[in-house]
């Protein structure tokens, strides 16, 4: 008889992560953000390049497991919601590891009238409340492109593909097939990231411009993005933008993903035309982010892997 019928969380460990959770729920209700729910189906889904939707049917039409609730989020904005936040259930291909599960839990939410600062302050106080930091001396603010300068060495805005490589090259990756973003990317992963939010919370902004397809542009530089991430010993934990509010703007954005996606072989994915059409009809100017509870978790547990943070990880189910 296998063991893996028991879940991997013990009793002590499942109070603690209802505890997690009804935490975040009390921190949005002091701040009167309502709580929403989304489908879990579409038959949309996510353009990114970097992102793989799993894939079903229903009466013999195509479905997808949909990878955020962010396009749904943003059509009940556009209706007139106000503030809101959503405790998702969220489905991504070839994510396995101990930072990756292919379901896992996705806190989002959306703040009407938020500029970027304000929603890296409140989502920073939200991962210091969950995670016991104090926000007086636990967190600091850094742009995309001095990280880069202290860990690799190099100007991401500005470098050639001629010294990317040459990083590339040192740590071991065919990097060949790579455009500019995935050189950085691979980069980031390997040489940047690992080495963040090693004694507080780094919060990075100033991301290149080309990395934030649902995100505005920064009106004083359009070669960068109105986003930002978070991170903790490395793993990154948020990721925020201030949203794009322009249909056209996004529509032709997602067609760029589609086209990026024709060129590696992937898999050209339906645009939600829904959300083109909410766009239309007009999203608050508003900013929004989405956190990886499973990894708040594991870090509030002192655990190294998601597997040992979620009652029921893939290889158990």
């Amino acid at each position: 008889m296998s063991a893996n019928w028991h879940p991997a969380l013990d009793k002590e460990s499942l109070q603690a992560r209802a505890r997690l959770f009804s935490a975040v729920r009390e921190f949005f209700k002091s701040r009167k953000v309502m709580e929403v729910d989304t489908p879990v189906l579409s038959r949309f889904a996510s353009c990114d390049p970097n992102l793989h939707s799993l894939q079903s049917s229903i009466a013999k039409q195509h479905v997808f497991l949909h990878t955020s609730p962010e396009f749904f989020m943003k059509r009940l904005l556009a209706a007139g919601s106000g503030d809101i936040y959503s405790i998702a259930r969220v489905f991504r291909d070839d994510e396995q590891g101990k930072l990756h599960n292919p379901e896992f839990l996705l806190l989002e939410w959306y703040r009407v009238n938020f500029d970027l600062e304000s929603m890296a302050r409140e989502t920073v106080e939200l991962l210091g409340q969950l995670l016991g930091l104090s926000l007086d001396q636990d967190f600091r603010l850094r742009t995309y492109s001095d990280v880069f300068k202290e860990h690799a060495g190099i100007d991401p805005l500005n470098a050639s593909r001629k010294e990317m490589e040459q990083i590339t090259g040192e740590i071991g990756l065919d990097t060949t097939t790579l455009d500019r973003d995935g050189l950085l990317d691979a980069i980031a992963s390997m040489k940047v990231f690992p080495q963040l939010g090693k004694n507080c919370l780094d919060v990075v902004t100033e991301y290149p411009a080309s990395q934030a397809s649902l995100a505005e542009i920064d009106s004083a530089n359009d070669a960068i993005a109105k986003r930002f991430e978070v991170f903790l010993h490395g793993i990154e934990l948020a990721n925020g933008f201030r949203e794009l509010q322009d249909a056209d703007e996004q529509a032709t954005r997602f067609e760029a993903d589609n086209e990026k996606r024709r060129k590696a072989g992937k898999a050209v994915m339906p645009i939600d035309q829904f959300l083109i059409d909410a766009l239309v009809e007009g999203l608050p100017a508003c900013a929004g982010v989405a956190v990886g509870l499973d990894r708040v978790f594991m870090l509030a547990q002192g655990n190294s892997s998601v597997e040992n943070a979620m009652p029921f990880p893939f290889k158990r189910c």
